[in-house]
């Protein structure tokens, strides 16, 4: 086989890879390896980093990888990331449920912003584009979980004030706009100028 040019197209790659191409698979975890290793560093708390190492989910990335490889459409670079961004997350989330037990938090709609957030930038920008997206999450769980869900449920979800007043109980449209903004300001204090 020849060896694959760390230069080489993302369509070509892909292709090689699917033909069974062991260099172009050496080729995709030295290209895509330090990417998957960052996002896993970035979702792992704390407290989970002492029984969970970033080597190990990504690892298990890489063999999830492997599987679903052949079945999954790529348009572009970017959706690979995000596709890589998703599963290491999942792989952390479930890693957490095992060590903490389920949360019975949202994160649909957060897998949503993650998905669109990574689309169709190089693999370095969806990294940097990650973090952002990291440090919104910490912000997000930092808030009272009404105000949360006031910001999951407009921001994510795009409810209008009347519909998230009669999902989360508040009186009027008014009062849910009003929680809405209280929760921006305190994000907005979060995350700084950024």
């Amino acid at each position: 086989m020849t060896r694959v040019d760390s230069l080489v197209p993302f369509p070509t790659l892909l292709a090689r890879l699917r033909a069974g191409d062991l260099d172009a698979w050496e080729e995709f975890h030295r290209r895509y390896e330090p990417i998957v290793r960052r996002i896993a560093r970035r979702w792992l708390s704390p407290s989970l980093r002492r029984q969970v190492d970033s080597t190990d989910v990504t690892q298990s990335v890489f063999r999830t990888v492997l599987e679903g490889l052949s079945g999954t459409p790529f348009e572009h670079e970017g959706r690979l990331v995000a596709w890589l961004e998703t599963v290491t997350r999942h792989r952390v989330s479930r890693a957490g449920r095992r060590e903490h037990g389920p949360r019975g938090r949202p994160v649909a709609p957060l897998d949503e912003a993650i998905l669109a957030a990574t689309g169709g930038l190089a693999p370095a920008e969806a990294a940097e584009r990650a973090e952002d997206v990291h440090r919104l999450k910490v912000a997000l769980d930092g808030l009272p979980p009404a105000e949360r869900e006031v910001v999951l449920l407009r921001d994510f979800e795009q409810l209008s004030f009347a519909e998230i007043a009669e999902r989360t109980g508040r009186p009027t449209a008014d009062s849910a706009r009003k929680l809405h903004d209280r929760a921006c300001d305190r994000l907005a204090g979060r995350l700084g100028p950024a």
